[in-house]
């Protein structure tokens, strides 16, 4: 043979292989991909009988391809053979790389389906040839999975050349049987996944939360009925962000979904608190936990929005927070409430005078004495309003036990201090109404101040205005005193 016949054949076998290829690509089937290899063995590795077979669920091989003369069709497609049949054939071949070749006169009878030519004249043709097809020969690839299992055979016979294939075509046919094995893989993965999905469908839809799927352009490509029953229709993430507002020092959800599908991803979950307005105008408030998918390559190739109502819990925190920072009997800010408001308070603050007025009131404990403890705790609720009133909105007012109170506030000068200690004393001149009972009450008032820009220790202050209360007290009552 002349080196241009053999570019030339070389150049066949290119051809058919690409051609080949081009199919199996375009298969959308297993059985037409499998089809497709079975063809290119036949015309590229030239042999004329081709069979593939297919592991079962019980691990049997099902012959599902075959490609050769009808005779062939007819006895072995659809036929199944046992598995350890396979393993008694398989210690009964030479190795030839991947590849496991039965030398004739030693066919084991083994109960796979095999078949041999009727026509004798074949063989007889090469007896001479001391490198004949024989009869009995066989030649097999087997097919595995990437964890070593057995998923499939392919079996050829009846060389075109009518002689034991060289290493070019044994070559040929282990690149033809990896393209099997990659395609069986493939399409029992998508089998698998396509299960999962429609399993995880199921969940997904009878979950009692909302959930959402979302694509890395952060679209949401799927939503349960929950989601829809609460959340509406909601096109991606920033329709969904629009709709959230993020719980104080939380990141807004469209953020944590960005990050956790951004390539090159670190974290594979991330979760956030937001609450959303009803259309009653309260307020359902989610913990939002968010999880990427990854695909086999570890990449997110989207994410898994869940939404948890924790709006019980929520309601209960604020309730025992509240509880916390406040006087149980008038709902004025106790100590603790007080010295949190005072700090935003001053945050907010960049110039004049930080005010503090302590108060104790003129009186109670002979009220107390004439009509009993929970008459005097009637009357201290009746005051709260008219210390928050005079005080203003944007005063911190707190019970510090007892009939002592205080006032803290951003003014403009000392001048404000006094103005608002004046206030306070002239606002309890009039008597507070208890049931039928007018209780006379006065109030005094210790005052002390100094520069917010000096960010002054509330403590200290407090213990001034103490001071001064103390001097109003002896002065005659119902006055204040400035420190």
């Amino acid at each position: 043979m002349t080196r241009s016949t053999e570019a030339a054949i070389q150049r066949s076998r290119v051809e058919q292989l690409l051609a080949v290829t081009r199919e199996i690509v375009a298969g959308s089937e297993l059985p037409v991909v499998l089809a497709s290899i079975a063809r290119a063995i036949r015309t590229v590795v030239e042999f004329d009988a081709v069979a593939i077979a297919l592991t079962d669920a019980a691990g049997d091989l099902e012959v599902v391809v075959v490609e050769g003369p009808d005779e062939l069709r007819q006895h072995m497609l659809g036929r199944v053979g046992p598995r350890a049949e396979y393993d008694a054939l398989m210690d009964s071949c030479e190795p030839r790389g991947r590849l496991l070749f039965l030398v004739g006169g030693d066919d084991p009878e083994v109960g796979l389906p095999t078949w041999r030519s009727g026509d004798d004249d074949w063989y007889a043709r090469r007896a001479d040839d001391p490198h004949a097809w024989g009869v009995d020969d066989g030649l097999y690839a087997p097919l595995r999975d990437r964890d070593g299992a057995l998923i499939g055979l392919v079996s050829v016979d009846l060389p075109v050349s009518g002689r034991a294939p060289d290493d070019e075509q044994c070559a040929m046919l282990e690149l033809l049987a990896r393209q099997a094995e990659q395609s069986i893989e493939a399409h029992r993965r998508l089998a698998k996944t396509e299960h999962n999905e429609r399993i995880f469908r199921r969940a997904f839809d009878s979950s009692p939360a909302p959930e959402a799927v979302v694509d890395p352009a952060q679209r949401l490509t799927y939503v349960n009925r929950r989601f829809v029953r609460e959340l509406g229709q909601v096109p991606d993430v920033a329709a969904l962000a629009s709709l959230l507002t993020p719980a104080e020092g939380e990141r807004c959800v469209s953020e944590v979904v960005g990050e956790l599908l951004a390539e090159g991803a670190e974290r594979t979950s991330g979760r956030l608190v937001a609450s959303r307005e009803r259309a009653d105008g309260t307020r359902v408030w989610y913990q939002v936990r968010v999880h990427a998918v990854l695909d086999p390559l570890g990449r997110s190739y989207r994410a898994i929005c869940s939404f948890a109502d924790i709006t019980a819990e929520r309601e209960t925190q604020a309730w025992h927070e509240r509880a916390a920072a406040h006087d149980p009997l008038t709902g004025l800010l106790n100590r603790r409430g007080g010295a949190h408001a005072v700090a935003e308070l001053l945050a907010r603050a960049d110039a004049g005078v930080l005010g503090v007025l302590a108060c104790d009131l003129d009186g109670f404990k002979a009220l107390n004495d004439e009509y009993g403890h929970g008459f005097g705790d009637d009357v201290l609720v009746a005051l709260a309003p008219r210390l928050r009133g005079v005080a203003g909105d944007d005063a911190v007012v707190m019970r510090q036990g007892g009939d002592e109170f205080a006032v803290l506030a951003v003014l403009p000068d000392d001048d404000g201090v006094a103005a608002l200690a004046d206030r306070m004393v002239a606002a309890f001149l009039d008597p507070v109404r208890v049931g039928t009972v007018a209780a006379d009450l006065g109030v005094s008032v210790g005052a002390a101040s100094a520069p917010v820009h000096a960010r002054p220790t509330v403590s200290e202050l407090l213990d001034t205005a103490d001071a001064a209360l103390l001097r109003a007290k002896r002065a005659g009552k119902a006055r204040f005193e400035l420190a």
